[in-house]
């Protein structure tokens, strides 16, 4: 299965602008992340608890950077099987926000659901 990844969700785009102030290697640390197969990529996540599964949280590190992935970038993504497919939600970094509220969660996944639901009419 070719995975494809949306990067096109208004909160991802927004919160990408602000990380690369930070880090100006994401986008290609990102790329090289998500450049797998979706087993590999679930193997590295973790399922945010409330979404069934859904909503994951990947740690990704600044190539640019001299730490390691403790201290670098959290992306939030959405993939729901048997989809081909992996939404990029929301990425920041670590020195920033210790933790997304669950509230800023809820807010970012019903945005998915309603993107998906309006881009993607045959999405499972």
């Amino acid at each position: 299965m070719n995975l494809k990844i949306d990067e096109s969700l208004p909160h991802y785009s927004k919160s990408l602008k602000e990380v690369k102030k930070i880090c100006k290697t994401i986008e290609e640390d990102i790329k090289k992340e998500f450049s797998t197969d979706i087993d590999t990529i679930l193997q590295k996540a973790s399922p945010l608890a409330g979404f069934g599964r859904k909503l994951w949280k990947i740690r990704i590190r600044c190539s640019s950077a001299s730490y390691g992935k403790s201290k670098g970038f959290r992306v939030i993504f959405y993939y729901s099987p048997p989809s081909d497919s992996i939404f990029l939600v929301f990425v920041y970094a670590k020195s920033e926000i210790e933790t997304p509220s669950f509230e800023l969660l809820k807010k970012l996944y019903k945005e998915i659901i309603e993107y998906i639901h309006t881009h993607y009419s045959s999405y499972s």
